[in-house]
This record gives structure tokens, C-alpha cells and sequence, in this order.
């Protein structure tokens, strides 16, 4: 074999070789694949079968706690009312409901044995009702048996219309408190306004069957009000957790922080008219609407709007600002920065409390020209130092102007804004060669604000 021959015959084989490796590798890349595109499979089947599973548990709790506040409400509408005494027939038929809701809630029929307990609570409702009624009719029947026998029979009436009187003014009372409660706590005039508009026109009924002396009619509207409350109540409550499910994962513009621990809603006040509400973490709260995942161009509206809802919520609450147009994309990642930056949010409101910005700027009168600059930074200091005794604390900024001597804002208590108003109209009497431009009260800005960055939340202070 010549050496020619033999190289060929070698780089033949080196060639071969490397097409052999290539194949393996090739083969095992793919193995390692289907390995793992199993494992990922695997996986998502089990995550879907935990997910089936707490959905299904959810499901069982919601009928258990349903059932066991439709039982509550059977043992203590017979304890008041003795209900078993006065209407058994109902009181019958609410036990074979039980039975019903308890065989559902065995055989995993949840939602049956949801809607037979909200069946339930009405028929209960319904049985106190009519026990009250029969009670009432039994108490009236041994009333006028009694008034028979006795001679003081105007006097009698007199005092039972008087007692009557008082029992339809009580039951107005206690209905119109229990609208106000639920209203408080449900927003029924939010979530059900046609039920709401009903229940003022009963509400109205009664009031005027009052006035006329008419008490039956009145204590039946209050108990037919009660009814539709309830319900008004259940209504909304539901509505609210559908509303606070979707709110959930929608995008949130976010406004500023307050040191609030409860949901609440500041009506449709932010951009794109949008409803603005508090997110509860702790003892603070993050302001938000609901809004798309965008770039807020600054311009004269959105800042009007945004500047509107830091004056509303500043009415109320203490707050710390956040940048302008900083938009989180949903509820779950804004408590995460919440939870992060706590502590110095915490300190934030902390320094700010009860505080709000008010902003001062001194310029020169045209026709005025200061020669001397010692005089003029004296001036400067005297104002300042006026200024500073009514505020916590005060910041200054750039001169834009040749005109303008003292640009600055002031930390001022919110009790304390007159005063320092009038201070203002002091020194300008005090330096009529000084034009003194006062604005606020603002959020205070130049002393802490909250900005979104790369690392989560950063709370600046001053």
C-alpha cells in the first residue's frame, strides 16, 4: 500500500469515526428530550390534578359552612320563636331539607347542597315570620279576652296602640340599621341597586303607615324589608367576591400608599374614570385602579386625573406618592412589592403622618433690582427661616429663573396650613418688592415617593 493510499484510507476512517460519535450524540440528545418532555408532562398532569382537587375542596367547604349556618339559623329561630310549637309543618319541611343537604353534601353534590341551604335560611326566615305572626295573634287573642274582663278598657287600648306604636317605631329602627350595616359592609347600592331602589321604597311605605298609625302594616314592611336585605346582602356579597376574583388578575395603576388596613373604595375617580380602591397589606394600603399594562404619556389630563386622586385620598389619609404612570400587572406581584419594601413604606408614612407638601416661590418685582446680594440672601434667609418655624421640614430646588431667589417646598402639617398661609400674606406686606407665588397643599413628593424599578420597589426619602 502506497502512503498516498494509506492517508486516504485513514482520514476514510477518521471520518467514519466522527459520523459514528455524531450519531450517538445525536441519540442521546434525543433520549435526554423525550425524558424530559415526559417529566414535563407528568408534571402539569399532576399540578392539574392538585388544582381539581383544592377546587373541589373549596367547593365542599362553601356546602358544609352553608349547611351549618342553615342549621344555626333553624336551632336559634326555635329557641326565640318556638317555632316547632307554632308552625310544625314548616319546621317539618325544613328537616327534610337538612336531610337533603346533608345526603348532598355526602354524595358530593355541592351545589345542590349550597342552593338547599340558601332554601334553608329562607324557609327559617319564613317560619319565624309566621311564628312571630302566631304569636302575635295568640298574645292579641288573650288581650281581648282580658280587656273583657276589665273595666279600664280605653285606658287599655290606649297603652296596647302605645306599645304597638313603639314595637313599629323599634322595627323601623332595627330595619333602617340593618340597611345602613348592610350598605356599610356589602355596598348593596353598588352591586343591586334595583333592590336597593326597592327596599327605600318599602322603607318609604313604612314610614308613611307610621305616620298614619297604621303599626301592623308598618311592622310587616319592616319584616319584608329584613327579607329583601338579606337577600340584597347575599346579592352583593357575591357580586363583591366575582369583582375581587377578576380584580385579582387584572393590571392595577398604581397611585400611592396610606396607612389603611381595610378594602375601600374611593368611587370612579382615576384614569379612564376607573373605580379607585385600596389593596390592604399589614396595616398599609396601595391605592390603585384597574388599568392596561401601558405607557402613561404626561400629559395635561392624566396628570389632572392623577394629581385628583392624591387630593381625594390626602382628605382622608396620609400619603406617600407614587411616580406618575407606574402601572403593576397584577394584584399577586403588587402585595409581593408591598411585602419587600414594608419597612420602609412603614418609615415613609411614618415621617409624612398627617403631613402634606406646600410649595413657596419667591421671585423679584420687574421694576425691582437687588444691588446689594448680601441683602438679598438675607432676605432669602428670613423668609426661609419664617417659613421652616411652621413646617417639619423643607427642601430647596433649582433657581430656573434670574428673577427667582428661593424656590422650595415645605413638610407642613395639615392642622397647621393656615398658619402658614397666613405667614405667607405676612411676609409678602413685609417685602412688597418680592412677589411670593404659594401653592398646595400637594402629595409630598419632594420628601418621599415610591418608584418602580429594576430591583422591585424603591422608597426614596428626603
Amino acid at each position: 500500500m502506497t502512503r498516498k493510499k494509506y492517508v486516504e484510507l485513514r482520514k476514510k476512517r477518521l471520518k467514519e469515526r466522527d459520523e459514528r460519535f455524531k450519531r450517538q450524540r445525536e441519540k442521546a440528545r434525543a433520549k435526554r428530550l423525550r425524558k424530559w418532555t415526559e417529566l414535563v408532562a407528568r408534571r402539569r398532569r399532576i399540578e392539574e390534578q392538585l388544582e381539581k382537587a383544592r377546587l373541589e375542596e373549596e367547593r365542599r367547604e362553601k356546602a358544609r359552612d352553608g349547611i351549618e349556618s342553615a342549621k344555626t339559623a333553624v336551632r336559634e329561630v326555635e329557641k326565640e320563636t318556638e317555632a316547632l310549637v307554632y308552625v310544625p309543618e314548616i319546621m317539618t319541611e325544613i328537616s327534610k331539607m337538612l336531610a337533603d343537604a346533608d345526603e348532598s353534601l355526602r354524595s358530593a353534590d355541592y351545589e345542590r347542597a349550597v342552593k338547599l341551604s340558601f332554601e334553608i335560611k329562607e324557609l327559617v326566615e319564613k317560619a319565624r315570620l309566621e311564628a312571630s305572626k302566631r304569636v302575635e295573634e295568640r298574645k292579641r287573642a288573650e288581650e281581648e279576652e282580658r280587656e273583657r274582663r276589665i273595666e279600664e278598657k280605653l285606658l287599655l287600648e290606649k297603652r296596647l296602640e302605645e306599645e304597638r306604636r313603639e314595637e313599629a317605631k323599634d322595627a323601623i329602627g332595627s330595619v333602617k340599621t340593618a340597611v345602613e350595616e348592610a350598605e356599610d359592609k356589602t355596598k348593596l347600592s353598588l352591586y343591586v341597586p334595583e333592590i336597593t331602589k326597592k327596599i327605600d321604597e318599602m322603607l318609604t311605605d313604612a314610614e308613611k303607615s307610621f305616620d298614619l298609625a297604621d303599626y301592623g302594616k308598618a311592622i310587616e314592611l319592616s319584616f319584608g324589608i329584613r327579607e329583601l336585605v338579606e337577600k340584597a346582602r347575599l346579592d352583593a356579597s357575591r357580586k363583591a367576591e366575582e369583582k375581587r376574583k377578576r380584580r385579582k388578575e387584572e393590571p392595577k395603576y398604581f397611585y400611592c400608599v396610606i396607612p389603611f388596613s381595610k378594602e375601600k373604595s374611593f368611587g370612579n375617580i382615576g384614569l379612564n374614570n376607573s373605580e379607585v380602591y385600596t389593596i390592604p397589606y399589614r396595616d398599609v394600603a396601595a391605592v390603585v385602579s384597574d388599568s392596561p399594562m401601558k405607557d402613561y404619556e404626561l400629559t395635561e389630563d392624566n396628570t389632572r386625573r392623577h394629581e385628583k386622586v392624591l387630593r381625594q385620598v390626602m382628605e382622608e389619609h396620609t400619603v406617600v406618592p407614587v411616580e406618575f404612570g407606574t402601572t403593576i400587572k397584577n394584584e399577586r406581584i403588587l402585595k409581593r412589592l408591598l411585602t419587600k419594601a414594608y419597612n420602609p413604606t412603614r418609615e415613609s408614612l411614618n415621617l409624612v403622618d398627617n403631613m402634606v407638601e406646600l410649595g413657596a416661590k419667591i421671585l423679584l418685582n420687574k421694576d425691582i433690582v437687588f444691588v446689594d446680594p448680601k441683602k438679598r440672601k438675607e432676605c432669602v434667609s428670613d423668609i426661609l427661616a419664617s417659613l421652616n418655624a411652621k413646617a417639619k421640614q423643607a427642601v430647596t430646588g433649582d433657581l430656573f429663573s434670574d428673577r427667582l431667589i428661593l424656590n422650595a417646598s415645605f413638610l407642613v402639617n395639615k392642622e397647621d396650613i393656615d398658619s402658614f398661609s397666613d405667614k405667607v400674606m405676612k411676609l409678602q406686606g413685609k417685602y412688597p418688592m418680592l412677589k411670593l407665588l404659594y401653592s398646595g397643599p400637594w402629595a409630598p413628593y419632594n420628601f418621599v415617593y415610591i418608584k418602580i424599578g429594576t430591583e422591585g420597589i424603591e422608597v426614596t426619602k428626603k
